[in-house]
């Protein structure tokens, strides 16, 4: 949770205003049969107020999914971010003349497809050879 303070007079007019928000964030893992793996993450962003603005609550979705192969040395991902597009800033500025409203859409969904695969002998660990530590 933050917690912010505006101060200041502009044409007799005083700002000021204190206010809060806050922001969270839940992710949960899954283990599938057949090596599989699920992950879902959510963001909130809760609503806020200024002065002279209201800015509404911000949400997000991401989910991927990956599968181990050969003895877990390869492994495909898929993902997703912003799964159901509603990532967007909306706000309202209120001011004696005029209202404004408005809204920042982020980047749509984005769809991810990686491959990973992994070198080396298992349970091998790197150690630093003693002619790099002079």
């Amino acid at each position: 949770m933050y917690r912010f303070t505006q101060s200041g007079i502009y044409e007799h007019i005083d700002f000021a205003f204190t206010g809060t928000t806050s922001n969270g964030r839940f992710t949960a893992q899954f283990k599938l049969p057949e090596a599989i793996g699920l992950q879902a993450r959510y963001y909130y962003n809760r609503p806020n107020a200024t002065m002279q603005s209201r800015i509404r609550a911000m949400h997000r979705v991401d989910f991927g999914l990956n599968k181990k192969l050969f003895n877990d040395r390869l492994a495909l991902t898929a993902d997703v971010t912003n799964a159901f597009d509603t990532r967007r800033y909306r706000s309202v500025v209120t001011v004696p003349n005029y209202t404004i409203s408005s809204m920042s859409r982020f980047n749509g969904a984005r769809y991810r497809l990686s491959l990973s695969y992994k070198i080396g002998r298992e349970g091998q660990s790197r150690q630093a050879k003693a002619s790099n530590r002079n």
